[in-house]
């Protein structure tokens, strides 16, 4: 590839120095300009294997267009030679689990591969994930069960959305008569709204205040406000736990 991309303007700044044609940048050489796009130029190119293409000057010179697409080919046509999964939902989750734990300019990164979370090496193929996992059912999605451990058979299943809200590092959790459930779900077995649990949550109540009809200390004179609520919520709780 050419040297001579820029030259320095006198303020300290940079220009890019016009493709010219008979140029090679990777496989390709520059053969004329075109037309304008935007405040690009596209260039016609001739790629090594023959084939004209045409592609913007920026990415010529950058590298992010390196040929006609032909060096891709044999990469593609191996994957899809070998699973012929290329276009499912399947693949597409594998290739999103590879990408948050590998790729560092993939936005969920900092909360996977940038804390630690890996995929074991088995599943860096496709073939042995799908061999391991199988088929996707439908309405669930590839989920961890320890979120603090990675990627692998032990630790992964397929769950619904509704078992992954379950399952994640911000949920909280409350314990009540020796049960340890997350907030949701409480609010799922009492009745109570979640938003009203969260909210005496965010207040400071403790987890026994949390389904009172009031919290004890506003009570008056040692009254019993909110102690009827209090026996009616936790027997049925137990009744949905036994």
């Amino acid at each position: 590839m050419p040297e001579f991309k820029a030259t320095r303007r006198s303020n300290g700044t940079f220009k890019a120095i016009p493709l010219e044609p008979g140029q090679k940048y990777n496989l390709l050489t520059v053969l004329c300009r075109l037309r304008k796009q935007g405040h690009n130029w596209v260039w016609s190119c001739v790629c090594d294997c023959g084939t004209k293409t045409e592609a913007l000057g920026s990415n010529i010179r950058s590298g992010n267009t390196k040929s006609c697409g032909c060096h891709k080919g044999p990469a593609i046509s191996k994957s899809m030679t070998i699973h012929g999964k290329s276009g499912t939902r399947c693949y597409w989750l594998w290739q999103n689990m590879m990408r948050r734990c590998y790729d560092n300019k993939n936005s969920a990164y900092g909360n996977y591969g940038g804390r630690g979370i890996t995929v074991c090496a088995r599943w860096h193929e496709f073939e042995t994930f799908y061999a391991d996992m199988g088929e996707r059912p439908a309405g669930h999605s590839l989920d961890r069960i320890e979120n603090e451990l990675g990627y692998s058979l032990e630790n992964c299943r397929w769950a619904t959305r509704a078992d992954q809200a379950r399952n994640t590092r911000t949920n909280v959790m409350i314990t009540r008569a020796g049960q340890t459930k997350t907030l949701a779900e409480w609010a799922e077995i009492t009745g109570i709204p979640y938003s009203r649990i969260h909210a005496r949550k965010q207040l400071g109540w403790s987890d026994e205040e949390l389904f009172l009809g009031k919290r004890p200390a506003q009570r008056i004179n040692g009254g019993q406000n909110g102690a009827a609520d209090r026996q009616v919520l936790f027997a049925r709780a137990l009744k949905v736990l036994a």
